[in-house]
């Protein structure tokens, strides 16, 4: 097997196969260059960590002292500052032949103990990667959640998914009594999929072909676990060079 990993090494000058390939160097073969060797089973690789000669590695290069620059002027908008909200959220997304996809929410509001669950006429799997929006009350809301999806051979029967109407997307409440309040941030997000269903739909099915091209890609040339090799030697006192530090500010 051809090492390539990096494995950095402590107060020593480290050579690894990658940095060979990607300089000058080679890895050192000569068994007189090479004062210890030791190798380790990792169970699909062996690691092996050898010391060298101090002839064997070059001098590492001398740190590059850091420039200082002035900090560039902003370029964005400096907004007064708003309240931030999690809208915790689980549960799982059933599909049946001929059916739209429904969802059924776990939901448990910010800042209280109660569990609401409810059914929505929203695919939350189009949602799941949306960031933060903002409400019309100066807060933040930003989405955390988890779902499975379920076909029909994977549902049981016994459940019962309700009937829901055409158009916008609508919440039916099936435990729980929360307040309007509470159910401000999930509407917040059903009005940005029905406002950007289409786009949703779009970037959903361009993250399911992704996934489904990395798949046949990997199942076409599967990974092949590599032998690591670390060559290192131990830097003599005189050799050791201070790092270069700004220097720092009057505070003026």
């Amino acid at each position: 097997m051809k090492p390539k990993h990096i494995i950095p090494a402590l107060a020593v000058f480290c050579l690894t196969a990658h940095a060979a390939e990607t300089a000058d160097s080679v890895i050192i073969t000569d068994p007189s260059k090479i004062v210890d060797s030791t190798t380790y089973d990792l169970g699909d690789r062996l690691l092996t960590v050898q010391e060298v000669s101090k002839d064997a590695l070059p001098m590492p290069p001398a740190p590059i002292p850091p420039a200082i620059q002035p900090a560039p002027a902003p370029d964005f908008e400096v907004r007064p500052h708003r309240e931030f909200g999690i809208l915790h959220l689980g549960g799982g997304v059933y599909r049946r032949c001929g059916q739209p996809a429904r969802t059924l929410i776990n939901y448990c509001p910010q800042g209280s103990d109660q569990r609401i669950s409810f059914w929505t006429s929203a695919d939350w799997r189009l949602i799941a990667g949306v960031g933060c929006l903002p409400d019309d009350h100066g807060k933040d809301w930003e989405l955390m959640c988890m779902f499975s999806s379920y076909d029909e051979e994977q549902q049981d029967d016994s459940l019962v998914i309700p009937d829901f109407p055409t158009g916008p997307s609508t919440i039916k409440i099936i435990s729980g009594n929360p307040t309007p309040e509470q159910m401000a941030p999930v509407r917040l997000y059903l009005a940005y999929y029905d406002s950007n269903l289409s786009e949703l739909q779009t970037a959903y099915q361009t993250r399911i072909e992704e996934q489904k091209r990395l798949a046949a890609e990997e199942k076409a040339h599967p990974k092949v676990p590599e032998d690591i090799v670390v060559q290192f030697r131990v830097l003599a006192p005189e050799e050791i060079v201070p790092t270069a530090t700004a220097p720092k500010s009057s505070g003026k």
